[in-house]
């Protein structure tokens, strides 16, 4: 049987059901690669909810030009940059500052899900299948890159 170290909360919305959180406070996965099947037949049994797939690079993926996202994008301590490296997006994500010395550089290439969401491939932290890394821009029109729960405006 698959194990998460972690913790379930669970809470209930009159109007919407059940619903649960996790979280890994003694480290391990930030997110499992796919939900255990015993946790999808328990959510379908007890609340009518199905688990969706496994978040993953769309097959065929769009055609998208990566250079309107293609700069650097910085927040406390990570610096991303994204191109292009033989003809594919690609980033590189790295540590900075008093963190520099938590990982070597990080580096994926990016497949398109959408017009401005990408699946980095694993690598480091990203080894669990796919990470969603997602292009948007602050209400100030500045754009910013979302990766895991971190957003890092554009910088250069």
């Amino acid at each position: 049987m698959p194990f998460w170290s972690g913790v379930l909360r669970g809470n209930s919305i009159p109007e919407s059901g059940p619903a649960g959180e996790g979280d890994t406070p003694e480290g391990g996965p930030a997110r499992p690669a796919a939900p255990a099947a015993e946790d999808s037949a328990l959510l379908s049994g007890l609340a009518g909810v199905r688990m969706p797939a496994p978040f993953a690079p769309a097959d065929p993926p769009p055609a998208v030009d990566i250079a309107p996202f293609a700069g650097t994008y910085t927040r406390e301590g990570v610096v991303i940059t994204v191109g292009e490296r033989d003809g594919t997006p690609h980033l590189v994500y790295e540590f900075v500052g008093g963190m520099k010395e938590l990982s070597p550089p990080l580096v994926a290439d990016l497949l398109p899900v959408s017009e401005s969401v990408f699946a980095a491939s694993g690598a480091g932290a990203f080894s669990e299948d796919w990470m969603p890394v997602v292009f948007s821009a602050l209400p100030d029109g500045t754009g910013c890159a979302y990766i895991g729960m971190g957003c890092a405006p554009k910088t250069g």
